[in-house]
């Protein structure tokens, strides 16, 4: 599940902007690059024609540019020869051999100048094929990118011992490979009530309420009963709590509110969106549990409710827009109570991001 960042604001305008913007990237940009492309390899074919004719033509010259200094190797190597033969019968051969030396110095020299042209006109002169667009990753899908800006980060505690209970939950869920599914961590609905974690996505509206109850938990008659060992007594303490299903309910309240409010076309096509679920979390590892199964809270540990989630059925036809409808519904009235002003628009980086691919299809097009 992804934990979002409570500052995100334009969520429907964003994801409408990319999801336009892939599909222009994907049809009419493709179609240009691809037109341009086959351009490019029209006008190769033309260039490697002219290339395999000017070739053609110029093996022959280089040919006869090459039997100059090989015959004056070879006769180099002659009179070298022949300076040797007088030197050691005459002792005249000194003559013939430095200019058979001086022949083959130049033959050598004059070789080079075949091969400097063949070089030249055979392999530096072939024209390139033209690059293919789509193994440059010009067009790169951009909802995954956009996604990534969703992501948000656990805020620093304001209580060390309250938040600790409810961000060890929202980090166990974080960790559940639950897809379209999206975490909301103290989301202020109303003044002075805050929803510790709603739960939102393909699987429904989920509410919960985090209590870190460690020892003995039972219910009976309605009440709920929480005892915590004392080492110094050596005994069981019964402490004072009050009932976590009002909480619960105050909240839950909230967001039906909230989403009826800001969001009544998307309940009216799903009414399961209207009556969300969820309950009470106890986190305590060690704790013994006493609730018989007559208990009409809904309550469970971390792993209970994971696998709740991930057990139930999806919303039939719930897409993923609408999701963001909820989701930004939730957020304007955070914004809204919370008066948070350092917002960031999701459609904004959308709009930054269709820019951006544009800018490189562009300058593509425009360098052939």
């Amino acid at each position: 599940m992804l934990l979002l960042d409570n500052r995100l604001a334009d969520l429907v305008r964003g994801y409408d902007r990319i999801a336009q913007a892939d599909l222009r990237l994907q049809t009419e940009w493709r179609a240009n690059l691809l037109r341009k492309y086959a351009q490019g390899r029209d006008q190769h074919i033309s260039a490697l024609g002219r290339y395999l004719e000017k070739v053609g033509a110029l093996k022959p010259q280089l040919s006869v540019m090459a039997y100059i200094p090989l015959a004056m190797l070879l006769g180099g190597a002659v009179l070298v020869l022949v300076g040797i033969s007088l030197d050691a019968r005459l002792g005249t051969g000194f003559i013939f051999s430095l200019a058979g030396l001086s022949l083959i110095v130049a033959g050598a020299l004059g070789i080079g100048l075949p091969i400097g042209l063949w070089l030249w006109q055979v392999k530096l002169g072939k024209p390139a094929p033209p690059e293919h667009p789509l193994r440059h990753d010009l067009l790169p899908r951009l909802m995954p990118q956009w996604r990534s800006r969703l992501h948000g980060v656990l805020p620093p505690p304001v209580s060390p011992h309250r938040d600790a209970c409810s961000r060890a939950f929202v980090e166990y869920l974080m960790n559940v490979p639950l897809d379209s599914m999206y975490l909301l961590y103290h989301l202020e609905l109303e003044r002075g009530t805050s929803a510790e974690l709603i739960a939102l996505g393909i699987k429904g509206v989920w509410v919960f309420v985090v209590k870190d109850w460690r020892g003995k938990v039972s219910w009976r008659d309605g009440k709920w009963s929480y005892e915590r060992f004392d080492p110094q007594r050596d005994a069981w303490t019964r402490l004072d709590v009050s009932p976590p299903e009002t909480e619960w309910q105050h909240v839950t309240r909230c967001v039906s509110q909230t989403l009826a409010q800001r969001a009544p076309d998307v309940l009216k096509r799903f009414p399961p969106l209207a009556r969300p679920g969820g309950g009470i979390v106890f986190i305590g590892t060690q704790t013994l549990y006493d609730v018989p199964p007559t208990c009409p809270v809904c309550w469970g540990t971390m792993q209970t409710w994971s696998q709740a989630m991930v057990a139930a059925p999806p919303i039939v036809g719930l897409d993923e827009r609408s999701i963001f409808c909820l989701l930004d519904a939730l957020l304007e009235q955070h914004r809204l109570i919370t008066r948070q002003t350092d917002t960031i628009s999701m459609s904004a980086y959308a709009t930054k991001l269709v820019r951006q691919a544009e800018a490189r299809v562009t300058e593509w097009l425009e360098r052939r």
